[in-house]
């Protein structure tokens, strides 16, 4: 990390909130700038397949955002790899970029909940 992953994690709210760590630079160099945390939606919907440049988030989104930061297109063409972190447990809830193979060689206790 920094890269294509998601960790969700419980919120104190009682629901989970997902952390992300891109590894791009531009988006690096905007948080950099930003000097506090970023929230902001997955640029793809649950079920639809990953925006691969800023017309295809704009348009998966439909308008539902302030501003897109345009990079140019992904080099993943991947959505992040998405875990969950509970109880020292690490559960795979969704594939992307980073094999399930990968997190098991790192991570002491990997679950899958694909």
């Amino acid at each position: 990390w920094p890269g294509p992953l998601t960790i969700v994690m419980p919120s104190k709210g009682g629901g989970t909130v997902g952390f992300r760590l891109p590894s791009h630079p531009v988006a690096l160099a905007f948080l950099r700038c930003c000097a506090r945390a970023v929230v902001a939606p997955s640029a793809n919907r649950s079920g639809s397949p990953p925006p691969t440049d800023g017309k295809e988030v704009a348009e998966a989104l439909q308008g539902s955002y302030d501003y897109l930061l345009d990079a140019g297109p992904t080099p993943l063409g991947r959505e992040s790899t998405v875990v969950s972190v509970v109880g020292g447990t690490l559960t795979v809830l969704r594939d992307g970029a980073i094999p399930e193979a990968v997190l098991r060689a790192t991570v002491k206790d990997v679950t899958s909940d694909k």
